[in-house]
């Protein structure tokens, strides 16, 4: 390996991404998630589950760079500037993916609004607990007085609780980010879906008036009755072709 490589490394920074490029990054990331919870199944299978558990949770960091990557793209289209560098490094940074991926399971299942919202902040407060499982499960580590050999730490029970988790996880990032793409023939597709003058009436509507109303009085009441009623109508109209 050449020595300006070896002194600077190999890593491009990401930067004015095409559109075929956020897809391909985006189709990368999946597939790479898709990889990394098969063969911590095969870990599983040999009962190295401290293992199999990093490669779990880093298959749910590569989901979290999916929505950063379509937002930054969204951005772009409908005028707002994109900070590239920026980009770059929250794509780098386990935190920020990691957000990416706890705001997804507040918005998932039957859970309401205030339910969502609570479990969201109360993820984001064990930040760091979540982190250090990820690295406590690959390195050896000290606690309690003591170092501590991961796959002691780790049990296959442990590995078994977290695994419906990330592969949820999967199934919401492609149904939500990935599949929508797809069926729009591509990012350009998609963005032209996301940009046309029914979407931008549903978020004027949101964003005024009608929809600053509603929240409020989820705020004042806790009642969802209103929130609902509004997207339920708004969904309506936009799948009858309303612009």
């Amino acid at each position: 390996m050449a020595d300006d490589v070896l002194e600077s490394g190999f890593l491009d920074q990401i930067g004015n991404l095409t559109h075929e490029q956020t897809q391909q990054a985006c189709e990368a990331a999946l597939a790479n998630a898709k990889d990394l919870l098969a063969e911590a199944d095969i870990l599983r299978s040999k009962e190295r589950c401290a293992r199999a558990y990093f490669l779990a949770h880093i298959a749910c960091e590569e989901l979290g760079k999916i929505p950063i990557l379509i937002t930054a793209a969204v951005s772009e289209r409908t005028g707002y500037p994109v900070d590239w560098g920026r980009i770059d490094r929250v794509l780098r940074s386990h935190t920020g993916k990691i957000g990416q991926v706890l705001f997804m399971d507040s918005i998932v299942g039957d859970k309401g609004l205030a339910q969502g919202e609570a479990e969201y902040q109360n993820d984001l407060k064990r930040m760091r607990s979540y982190t250090d499982a990820k690295n406590a499960s690959l390195y050896s580590f000290f606690a309690g007085g003591q170092f501590v050999r991961p796959l002691d730490a780790f049990n296959c029970e442990f590995f078994d609780g977290f695994r419906p988790l990330a592969h949820g996880r999967l199934e919401a990032f492609e149904g939500m980010y990935v599949a929508p793409v797809r069926r729009a023939g591509g990012v350009e597709g998609f963005l032209e879906k996301a940009t046309s003058p029914a979407i931008r009436s549903f978020i004027e509507i949101l964003t005024g008036a009608e929809g600053r109303q509603a929240f409020e009085l989820y705020k004042e009441t806790g009642d969802e009755n209103q929130i609902r009623a509004l997207f339920d109508r708004l969904i309506s109209d936009f799948g009858n072709g309303a612009s």
